[in-house]
C-alpha cells in the first residue's frame, strides 16, 4: 500500500480485533465453543486475531509517518440485522472451525435463539489505522 499512495498521501485500514469483540449478556456456551474455534483456525493460518491493535506497529514499520489509532467499536443490539452477523459466519465459515455438521446446526439454532431473545449489545472490537506516506 506504501508503493500506491503518493507522497504525502494517506493509507487507512479499518481491521477487527475479534479476540476482543463482547456480547451482553454472555452468548451461550455452544457459541462460545465456535467462536473459540473460529478463533483457533483464523490462528492456524496465520491470520492474527488481534490485528486492529497490531496495525501501528505494521505502519510505523513500512516508514509511514503520523500513525493514528482510533476505536471504532461496532455496537448492534437485538433485532438490529448486524447483532446476526455471527449467524452468517456460522454458515459460512462453520464447516472449516467445527466440521460437526450435527453440533454447528445446534450452535446455529443456540445463538439465533441467543440474538433474537437475550442479546443486549454485541460489541464488535474495530480500529481505523492511518499514517502518512
Amino acid at each position: 500500500m506504501t508503493a500506491a499512495v503518493k507522497p504525502g498521501g494517506q493509507v487507512v485500514v479499518l481491521d477487527y480485533n475479534h479476540q476482543l469483540n463482547e456480547w451482553s449478556p454472555e452468548p451461550p456456551r455452544e457459541f462460545r465453543r465456535f467462536w473459540r474455534a473460529f478463533l483457533d483456525w483464523r490462528g492456524a493460518y496465520g491470520w492474527d486475531n488481534l490485528m486492529g491493535d497490531h496495525l501501528p506497529a505494521l505502519f510505523d514499520a513500512a516508514g509511514l509517518s503520523r500513525v493514528t489509532s482510533t476505536v471504532d467499536d461496532e455496537a448492534s443490539y437485538r433485532g438490529e440485522p448486524a447483532s446476526a452477523i455471527w449467524l452468517q459466519v456460522i454458515e459460512t465459515l462453520g464447516a472449516k472451525c467445527m466440521p460437526d455438521e450435527t453440533e454447528r446446526r445446534h450452535v446455529e439454532e443456540t445463538y439465533r435463539e441467543y440474538v433474537t431473545g437475550r442479546l443486549d449489545v454485541q460489541r464488535l472490537s474495530l480500529r481505523t489505522v492511518v499514517g502518512v506516506a
